[in-house]
């Protein structure tokens, strides 16, 4: 048996299936970042062997827990807003080609991030991305930020979830829409 591994996110893993049927193995697939997922499913596109996190992968706009406990405010998004140069007036968010990129420019837009004075700053990779939250925090220094877990940084620092406000389904499947207008 000859096997080839060959690195690969959500989005380019999705859209690889969706058009070549390959690869033949997919381990992790997010597939709250990937509404194909549940289409190519139905057709008998693809097969889950497993739940790779059967307790759940979560992923979170965050912020250190000092800056919280400082300034209790910056764990809700309203107090983010009113204080961005509290969380050093940048957004830390995906790098292109990954799911979670078009739900947080969504959420950028609807929260006017830049509106409000925070720069949105897409990271090349999640390897930088993990790098600024990792130095921010080990200098204890503004962040805001996107990441996910279960993750080796967010077992190794304390990050308090933002709260973005009270859920909504339609809503977030607009967010991972990148045609849908609605952003919310």
């Amino acid at each position: 048996c000859d096997v080839t591994v060959v690195p690969s996110a959500t989005t380019t893993a999705i859209t690889s299936l969706a058009e070549n049927n390959e690869p033949d193995i997919v381990p992790e697939l997010w597939v709250n970042s990937a509404p194909a997922y549940f289409d190519l499913a139905e057709e008998g596109k693809l097969v889950k062997a497993s739940d790779a996190f059967a307790q759940g992968g979560t992923e979170h706009w965050l912020v250190p827990d000092y800056l919280v406990e400082e300034n209790p405010e910056l764990a809700t998004i309203e107090g983010i807003l009113d204080n961005p140069e509290d969380v050093g007036a940048m957004f830390h968010s995906c790098p292109d080609g990954w799911g979670c990129r078009i739900v947080s420019d969504a959420l950028a837009e609807a929260f006017d991030l830049e509106g409000n004075g925070i720069e949105v700053f897409h990271h090349g990779s999640g390897e930088t991305l993990a790098a600024a939250m990792a130095s921010a925090y080990e200098n204890e220094e503004p962040y805001f930020g996107y990441y996910w877990g279960p993750t080796a940084p967010l077992g190794k620092y304390n990050f308090v979830n933002v709260d973005l406000g009270p859920y909504d389904e339609e809503v977030h499947a607009c967010n991972q829409d990148t045609e849908c207008n609605e952003v919310g």
